[in-house]
C-alpha cells in the first residue's frame, strides 16, 4: 500500500513544483575577443522597484547556485561549471533611482565601485499560453461487511474540465564593455513558466542560463589556481 501510495504522490509533487525553462540565442562580438569582466553592474530597467530589485539580484542568486553546483560535481563538472571570480551588483543600489545622473556622475560611479561591464537586461514581451485539461472520473470502490452481508462501496472522483495558464516572457539582453563603450555580447531569450511558477521562477531560470552562456564565451575572470 506504501509503494502504491509513493507512486502516486511522487509525480504529482513533481507536477506541483514551480518549474520554469529559458532558451537562449546570443552572439558574441568578435572584434573585441580578449575580455575579460569581474565586476558586472546588472541593470533592468522596471518601474515597479520590487520587480526590478529581483531582476538585477537574480544574477548574485544564481551565481551562488552556479559556484555550489561546481563544488558539488568537482572535475566531473568542470566544462560546465568553471571556476569563475566574478561579482554582479545591483544598478538600483549603485544608481538608485531618487536623482538623473549625468554622465560625468555616472562614470565616476563605476570608477568607485571598479565596474569593468554593464549587463542591461530589457523586458520585451510577456504572454500567457492556456492549456485545457479534459474533464475526466475514476471511480474506486471496496467491499465491506453489515450485518454478516457483503456489500460493495464505490467512489467517483471527477476532475479536469478546466483551463491552466502558463507564463512566458521574452527578454533582450546586452552585455557592454565599460572601457570600450563597445557592445560585448548581446542575446534574446524566452523563458517558458510551468503553471506554477511565477516570476521569480522565470528570472532565475533567465539569469543561470545567462551565467553559463557568458561561462561558454569565456567573458568572465576565472578564479586563481
Amino acid at each position: 500500500m506504501e509503494r502504491i501510495k509513493s507512486a502516486v504522490f511522487l509525480p504529482l509533487l513533481v507536477f506541483l513544483i514551480h518549474c520554469a525553462t529559458t532558451d537562449i540565442r546570443a552572439i558574441r562580438n568578435q572584434e573585441i575577443p580578449d575580455i575579460k569582466l569581474r565586476r558586472i553592474l546588472v541593470v533592468a530597467s522596471f518601474k515597479d522597484i520590487g520587480i526590478r530589485q529581483d531582476t538585477e539580484g537574480s544574477f548574485s542568486v544564481s551565481l551562488k547556485s552556479y559556484l555550489r553546483k561546481l563544488k558539488i560535481y568537482g572535475r566531473a563538472g568542470y566544462d560546465r561549471y568553471k571556476p569563475i571570480d566574478v561579482v554582479f551588483l545591483r544598478s538600483i543600489d549603485i544608481l538608485p533611482p531618487f536623482n538623473a545622473y549625468s554622465e560625468n556622475e555616472t562614470e565616476e560611479k563605476l570608477r568607485e565601485k571598479e565596474i569593468d561591464g554593464i549587463l542591461v537586461v530589457a523586458l520585451e514581451d510577456y504572454w500567457t499560453t492556456q492549456t485545457y485539461v479534459p474533464r475526466s472520473s475514476e471511480t474506486t470502490g471496496e467491499f465491506k461487511i453489515y450485518g454478516g452481508s457483503l456489500q460493495y462501496e464505490s467512489y467517483t472522483k471527477e476532475s479536469g474540465g478546466y483551463y491552466i495558464s502558463k507564463p512566458r516572457v521574452k527578454f533582450e539582453i546586452r552585455l557592454y564593455d565599460v572601457a570600450s563603450g563597445e557592445i560585448l555580447w548581446m542575446a534574446t531569450s524566452v523563458t517558458k513558466g510551468n503553471a506554477f511558477a511565477n516570476y521569480d521562477n522565470l528570472i532565475e531560470s533567465l539569469s543561470m542560463k545567462i551565467l553559463e552562456e557568458l561561462v561558454k564565451e569565456d567573458i568572465l575572470t576565472k578564479q586563481k589556481e
